[in-house]
């Protein structure tokens, strides 16, 4: 099985990994064989291995991790109960607050270098207000997201 692609079953990292116990390295969930079908795809379609960036990942789970940590990204699901898996929910929350911080309305407080103290770590929601209607437009439901459309006559 020496060199043939696997992917994420959580992240869809790829990996070269053969070993049948192997986890990604970006959010350490398991591997598992791409199907012909799926590596043919990868290979004409996805990303190039020169694409793929560890600090990339790494950043993106830092960012989930600030806003998700002490129960709060499970809170916001239970809230919302958005009707999607809750790593779906996370990926879509984080791309929600990586817009943030490009914005100006987000902004993380990471430290020049790694400390063991989690309280030197933090997010601030300098527009609360607006995170809270990203939320709530990123997943409202599509009853209500119909009713929003004008009726024409």
């Amino acid at each position: 099985m020496s060199g043939q692609p696997r992917i994420c079953t959580s992240c869809g990292q790829r990996s070269t990994n053969s070993a049948a116990d192997a986890v990604c390295t970006a959010c350490g969930a398991p591997l598992r064989a791409m199907t012909r079908m799926e590596a043919l795809f990868d290979r004409w379609f996805g990303p190039s291995a020169a694409s793929v960036s560890e600090c990339y990942h790494r950043h993106r789970q830092l960012t989930e991790l600030l806003w998700s940590r002490d129960g709060r990204g499970q809170e916001y699901y239970n809230i919302l109960r958005p009707g999607i898996s809750y790593s779906k929910f996370l990926q879509r929350v984080t791309d929600i607050i990586c817009q943030g911080v490009r914005d100006g309305w987000v902004e993380l407080r990471i430290p020049p270098v790694p400390v063991p103290d989690d309280a030197a770590y933090g997010i601030e929601f300098k527009d609360p207000d607006r995170f809270a209607a990203e939320l709530t437009a990123a997943f409202a439901a599509p009853d209500a997201q119909r009713g929003k459309r004008p009726r024409g006559g």
